[in-house]
């Protein structure tokens, strides 16, 4: 059973505590601490709330749950080191500063995803109550493109490898030499090469 929370009924000079209770009835709402393990801190537990969301009214995945509950685990235990009782004091500084931070800790897939999940993260503790400020649209979409990893020039002595090995005592070999040196040394396309009259 999920318990929602309307943020605007919430007494503006008590937001921190009402978002706080928003959080502990909701974990209470779930069992949760009954649920899990001694050991689990508050943490834990509110990524726990989060991966029960997800699978339950979400349909993910259960190992794209998982992914989603470690990405979020680590965010929250930085902007977050005192559990619920800092969620009135995320800012956009605090979430911006933490993507520029951990953006680039990995691949650029790796940081894509980081920031998936941490809008996810923020948007549903926006949309339960937890916090009253919308913080998702705050973190922006890391570019990946398609070719990204292509190197986007061949310094000289790799050209000249290349041209090296084109047999010049053939007809096909004066051709491919040719093509690679209108590549080379007008910097050509591909594509403008494979229009040019070749006979």
């Amino acid at each position: 059973m999920w318990i929602d929370f309307d943020p605007a009924v919430f007494d503006k000079a008590d937001q921190p505590v009402q978002c706080e209770r928003a959080y502990r009835a909701t974990l209470a709402s779930l069992a949760i601490a009954a649920a899990l393990p001694v050991e689990c801190n508050e943490h834990e537990q509110i990524v726990d709330v989060f991966g029960a969301y997800l699978s339950n009214e979400r349909g993910l995945a259960a190992s794209t749950v998982g992914s989603h509950k470690l990405l979020s685990l680590r965010f929250l235990q930085e902007v977050c080191p005192t559990g619920a009782n800092g969620f009135a004091a995320l800012t956009l500084k605090i979430v911006i500063g933490y993507v520029e931070r951990h953006a680039l800790d990995g691949s650029a897939d790796s940081g894509k995803a980081m920031c998936g999940v941490v809008r996810a993260f923020l948007r549903y503790l926006h949309l339960k109550g937890f916090i009253l400020t919308s913080l998702a649209d705050c973190v922006l979409s890391i570019r990946r493109w398609r070719l990204a990893s292509l190197p986007t020039f061949l310094p000289p002595e790799k050209v000249q490898k290349v041209l090296d090995v084109c047999d010049r005592t053939t007809a096909m070999g004066h051709w491919v030499y040719a093509v690679l040196m209108l590549l080379a040394k007008l910097g050509l396309r591909a594509s403008e090469v494979a229009t040019l009259n070749h006979r």
